[in-house]
Formats: C-alpha cells, sequence, structure tokens
C-alpha cells in the first residue's frame, strides 16, 4: 500500500508545528519522531473513501482513501498524555474538572490531521477504545473509572459526515468491535479468536451467532513498562533476540536502547531453552544477579516476574473464554495491534503465553481498529452493528477459577 506524507499545518502557516513555540497547542500535529506506529492493517478495500482515523491511547493514525486507493497518511502522538499516559489517568483528570480541555485537546488533534491529508468534509470514521471515544465525545466517564466500569454511552455515533462505532462495553471499545469487523465475524459460521494485547488486553471468540468478549489486565510488561530495561516500540527497541547466534534485533536497526514487549518475550523463551531459567521463572544460580544481554541491557528477577503476572492473566483468559464458549474448534486467533507486528507466535507458543496446540491459527493482522473503520467507509456501519447486537461481556473478575488458572500459567 502507498502511503503518502501529509504535513500540511492546520493552522495554514507557513511552517510545520516542529517550529512552533506553542507547545500546548490543541491544534499541535507534532509528530514523535522517536514513535513506531502500528498503522498497517490486512483489510484491503477496493472503493473506500474518505478518511480513516484510529484515536489510541498513545498515538494517532489517519489514512485517507480515494477510490479503494490510500493517498496519505500521518500520526501523531496522542497529546492527552500530558494528564498522565494511561486511561486511568486521563480519567480521573476528566472526572476532577479537565473534561473540556481533554476534549478540546483531541479534537484538535484529529481535526488538524483531517486538514493535513486534505479531507475537510470528506467522510470520516473514528474507531477508539471507549475512553479514548468517551473523551473525545466529552461525556462523563465517571462509571470508568470504578468496578464494574461501565460507560456513559456506548452507541454508535452519526454526526453528519461523522461516524464513530460503537463498543459492547466499558472494556470492549469501538476499536475492538471495527477490529472484528475487519476480520468477518459478522458474516463467519465459523469460530474465530481475535486478541488485542496491551495492558488491558481485550480477547474475543464467536461468530456470526454469537460472540463472547472479555478483557484481562495484564499490566505494562508487553508494552516496556516496569521492566528494568523496558521500552516502547521505538527505533532501537530489541524486538528480537537469539542466544545462539549471539545477536539482537531492534525497531529501524538502530543501536539498542532496551526491550520492547516481544523483545522480553524472545529473550526469557531463549533464557529457558539455555536452562537458565526454570518453569517458575527462577534465574539460575549464575545468573542471579541478573542476565547482561549487553552491557546496558540487563534482565533481572523481578523482570521475569513482570512478564510471568502479564502472560498469566492473558493465557488464563485465553482459556477461560474458550472453556465458556463451549468450543476449542477455531478457526482462526488474529492477533491484532502493534504488539503483534512483532511478535514471534513459535516463542510466545513457547513460554506459554499462546497455547501451543493452536499454533497453526494464529494470524497477525495488523491495527484492526483502523482497518475496520475503513472498512466502515467502504461497506458501511451495519457489520458493526450486527456484532454489537450478539456480543456479550464475560468478566473475568466474576470467574471463581481465575485466580487458580492466573497462578498456574504464570509457569512456563
Amino acid at each position: 500500500m502507498k502511503i503518502l506524507n501529509a504535513m500540511t499545518a492546520p493552522c495554514g502557516a507557513d511552517r510545520s508545528c516542529e517550529d512552533c513555540p506553542n507547545g500546548y497547542c490543541p491544534l499541535r500535529i507534532t509528530k514523535d519522531k522517536d514513535m513506531t506506529v502500528v498503522s498497517d492493517f490486512s483489510y484491503k478495500p477496493e472503493t473506500a473513501d474518505g478518511i480513516a482515523i484510529d484515536i489510541g491511547t498513545t498515538t494517532i493514525a489517519a489514512v485517507r482513501y480515494e477510490n479503494g486507493h490510500a493517498i496519505a497518511a500521518d500520526s501523531v502522538i496522542n497529546c492527552q498524555r500530558r494528564w498522565g499516559a494511561d486511561v486511568i489517568s486521563r480519567i480521573l483528570a476528566s472526572t476532577s474538572g479537565a473534561s473540556d480541555e481533554l476534549r478540546s485537546a483531541v479534537r484538535g488533534q484529529v481535526s488538524g490531521l483531517i486538514q493535513a491529508l486534505g479531507g475537510a468534509g470528506k467522510r470520516t470514521v473514528i474507531a477508539g477504545n471507549t475512553a479514548m471515544i468517551s473523551l473525545y465525545m466529552g461525556w462523563d466517564c465517571t462509571g470508568l473509572g470504578r468496578y464494574p466500569f461501565t460507560a456513559y454511552k456506548t452507541d454508535t455515533v452519526y454526526d453528519g459526515q461523522l461516524i464513530i462505532p460503537g463498543a459492547v462495553s466499558g472494556f470492549i471499545g469501538g476499536d475492538i468491535t471495527s477490529g472484528l469487523y475487519m476480520c468477518g465475524f459478522d458474516k463467519n459460521e465459523a469460530v474465530n479468536m481475535y486478541i488485542d494485547i496491551g495492558t488491558n488486553s481485550e480477547m474475543v471468540i464467536g461468530n456470526k451467532h454469537g460472540i463472547l468478549c472479555t478483557s484481562a489486565a495484564a499490566g505494562p510488561a508487553f508494552e516496556g513498562g516496569r521492566i528494568s530495561c523496558g521500552t516502547g516500540a521505538i527505533p532501537g527497541a530489541i524486538w528480537s533476540v537469539s542466544l545462539r547466534d549471539k545477536g539482537v534485533k531492534t525497531i529501524g536497526g538502530k543501536e539498542p536502547t532496551g526491550l520492547c514487549g516481544t523483545g522480553l518475550i524472545e529473550l526469557i523463551y531463549e533464557l529457558l531453552q539455555a536452562g537458565y531459567i526454570d518453569k517458575t521463572g527462577l534465574l539460575c544460580d549464575e545468573y542471579s544477579e541478573g542476565f547482561a544481554l549487553t552491557e546496558d541491557i540487563v534482565l533481572y528477577q523481578r523482570d521475569i516476574r513482570e512478564l510471568q503476572t502479564a502472560k498469566g492473566a492473558i493465557r488464563a483468559g485465553m482459556e477461560l473464554l474458550m472453556d465458556e464458549y463451549g468450543s476449542d474448534d477455531i478457526e482462526n486467533i488474529y492477533i491484532a495491534g502493534g504488539f503483534g507486528k512483532w511478535l514471534d507466535i513459535d516463542k510466545a507458543c513457547g513460554i506459554g503465553l499462546l497455547p501451543d496446540r493452536c499454533r497453526d491459527k494464529y494470524r497477525i493482522v495488523g491495527n484492526g481498529s483502523l482497518g475496520g473503520a475503513v472498512k466502515v467507509l467502504e461497506k458501511g456501519i451495519d457489520g458493526i452493528e450486527h456484532i454489537r447486537s450478539v456480543a456479550k461481556d464475560f468478566p473475568l473478575a466474576e470467574k471463581s477459577d481465575f485466580s487458580e488458572l492466573f497462578l498456574k500459567y504464570m509457569e512456563f
């Protein structure tokens, strides 16, 4: 897919936002050159026209289509980060009086992207998780900040040329319903799964007749959080490790700066294969003070425990979801999002993050939220509305055997 970069400043100035001293301008579209944004996806439209946008917690990605051809794309760092890098911090800020500011900030960025791509007045589809869309719309976020985490609204939004796909619940937002739509859950008779791994990992199973959805609080390990040498998906992040070849691969081929989520998985897999970690996650005596991958990048025992906590939550959620749905006969398991882009399926199965019995069923699909928004441009919203009508939430917190499975799958 040929993507052209559009950098026209929304204010109409002759210089880009990078040169502008007003760092808090709500129309700012400054690009963070150190952030890798996953904006590719598996859906290939034939007749799509308009603008598709994915509002993510960290980044906002946009692409413009004309007659099925992507003619321009751009992305920015979500400037709501100044209220906090995570969703909960922004929800608290919103309920503490900053709702209008949060709304103006993200709306300014979205407007700036649309203008930068030459899409003013074009049909626009915006997908995002429940919190991001609630902040964009200025809806009351109080329910999203406390158990049972309910949304003020989950309906699809129609506003002139704008469509915002609806959610299933507070945890399963329009980014997931869009991803399911991209993958054909509204039409398929066969049972499929869809997984978006992150701090809150969404997991879905079903077909056009019925869909079960859940979310597991995995923590930030897969995004480099709470890992001593962890980093996000930035140039220089190690995403692949081979101890046998004594080599690492980094995003952009840059000098290693740390381990991103997939690099962490690969390193731990390699240490397991070498016998330096046992099945409980304990480092052998030789490396009890930490394993130095490079002079500056060291994996400590506490980092392994963070990974085990994350994988235990996700794997337990997957197993409970499949058991509740009553089918292990799955045609495809779609892995979506930025994490999936770099994921080595064999090594993920090797540490027990993903079920090994499903090894031949995994499919990497990229940014499902953005891909689903593009599909709405082309085929309309009916498919998403059907998905929402047959989807049910499956709260893991209410399952008495979750804790038992969580502890089981913490082991390698």
